[in-house]
């Protein structure tokens, strides 16, 4: 069995498992299956990457240098359909999302919520009284970010780095974009 660390299993053989780091937690699956992001899994260290994996070679692509604070485990990292673009968001006291480029590693944008948000009232993923909270989708082009908290999801422009919509978000954790990234559609 699978130790500490992060494995890539090949579903159609059952028996391959690759390691592919042992220090590392899963953050995101690009859409493809092509990439993994991952997280350091000890205490974070200023600085301490966020790293992608390319799958089919087990090589690291790209290192995303983090500030303290940014390191979020499993669910913190949301690619885009085309895995273009990968989201980020911090904890604590910066819930900031970026956006970066998978294939330089360049940060594209920082978008700052605000301190009024109602999303800086928890900092785990998942809150079991006022449900999860932090990046819900990336539109397929990465143009588009929906961000969810208790009572409404956000949708924000990563250009213009502020918000084009918010959506009620009742007792719904799930937010999709369609491929066009015109509609939106959300889930509980």
């Amino acid at each position: 069995p699978p130790r500490q660390g992060l494995y890539y299993f090949e579903l159609s053989s059952a028996q391959t498992q690759t390691l592919l780091d042992e220090n590392r937690n899963p953050a995101g699956l690009s859409a493809d299956g092509s990439l993994a992001a991952s997280t350091q899994a000890e205490a974070v260290v200023d600085g301490s990457p966020l790293r992608l994996h390319n799958l089919s070679s087990a090589e690291t692509a790209a290192d995303f240098a983090l500030q303290e604070g940014m390191n979020r485990g499993a669910g913190y990292a949301v690619f885009s359909a085309d895995g273009k673009t990968l989201v980020t968001q911090g904890q604590r006291d910066d819930l900031s999302l970026r956006v970066w480029d998978t294939k330089t590693g360049e940060l594209r944008s920082v978008i700052q919520i605000p301190a009024e948000d109602d999303s800086r009232r928890s900092n785990s993923w998942f809150n079991s009284r006022e449900g999860s909270y932090g990046v819900a989708a990336v539109s397929r082009d990465g143009s588009l970010v929906v961000t969810r908290d208790h009572a409404k999801f956000v949708v924000w422009n990563c250009g213009a780095q502020r918000p084009v919509a918010i959506l009620p978000a009742q007792k719904h954790t799930i937010a999709s974009f369609s491929p066009n990234a015109r509609h939106v559609v959300t889930a509980g």
